[in-house]
């Protein structure tokens, strides 16, 4: 597994400081944990590889599985084995991984009770499932619920959160006892239940997030996600890129050096579990 390293998130989302910050501790969390991932590991959710080829790098192991075809296709040039599959009807022999990788996908799975036990039969007796997932305290630490329940209207906040995680399809914010019962159900042993993403950092990622999800009003960018292009087009036009890159490799260096490891309450978690033999 490679040591984490902030230059080489900045190359992959150079306008995207919220999404590199929020990969850098996610990382960081991975990373400490990794003798817990013995080989071979299934990648589940590798969306296009390329956190796959960061994180995991290319000495381990790694089948990666996504359902998006177009994903798959993308991914196939980083990881030596890509399979397009559902996590609910895992395309695999039973007891054949050591590990199972996940960041940030089983949050968006529908069934996950059924999920989870997927994944328990394809990994091996004493295989370790480590994942990452936002938690119960996003909401709560959102950007725009903390602005709006600070000037007394709580309830615009709580649909502005809503409606965001709506459009993330985020179906299973659970909190640490919630994912407990979960993977006891499924024949998990639950070893570690971390918290990560600060208060401080989940307010710069939701808000950063929030922001370029929205349309702008400016022909060619009213859709999803519009402000992000024409912010990022503007940028790119007056030649600001390196600036914008050492800016906020400082910025973000300082917001996750602050952070330590596990918060006290933070807006995501780290899941660590072994298959119960």
């Amino acid at each position: 597994m490679n040591q984490p390293r902030i230059e080489l998130l900045i190359n992959l989302y150079p306008w995207k400081p919220s999404m590199v910050l929020f990969r850098l501790l996610e990382w960081q969390v991975i990373y400490r944990n990794k003798m817990l991932l013995p080989s071979p590991t299934l990648d589940l959710g590798c969306g296009d590889g390329w956190i796959n080829h960061l994180v995991l790098g290319e000495d381990m192991a790694t089948v990666g599985l996504d359902m998006a075809l177009k994903s798959v296709q993308r991914a196939k040039s980083l990881i030596r084995r890509v399979v397009c599959g559902d996590a609910q009807r895992l395309p695999f022999r039973h007891e054949v991984f050591g590990s199972i990788y996940s960041n940030c996908v089983i949050e968006h799975l529908p069934e996950i009770d059924t999920c989870l036990a997927e994944a328990a039969t394809v990994l091996r007796p004493g295989g370790i499932l480590i994942a990452t997932v936002p938690n119960s305290h996003w909401q709560a630490l959102h950007f725009w619920n903390r602005f709006f329940s600070a000037i007394g209207v709580s309830h615009i906040g709580r649909k502005l959160v809503d409606a965001y995680d709506q459009q993330m399809m985020h179906l299973n914010l659970l909190s640490p006892d919630e994912w407990v019962k979960k993977l006891h159900k499924a024949g998990f042993h639950p070893l570690i239940i971390d918290s990560f993403l600060s208060p401080t950092n989940a307010l710069f990622v939701t808000f950063v997030e929030s922001i370029f999800m929205l349309p702008f009003p400016f022909p060619g960018f009213w859709k999803k996600d519009g402000m992000f292009y024409f912010v990022t087009g503007v940028l790119r036009r007056i030649g600001i890129e390196p600036l914008w890159k050492k800016f906020f490799v400082r910025v973000i260096a300082r917001l996750c050096h602050k952070e330590t490891y596990p918060v006290k309450m933070g807006a995501a978690t780290l899941l660590v579990a072994r298959k119960v033999k």
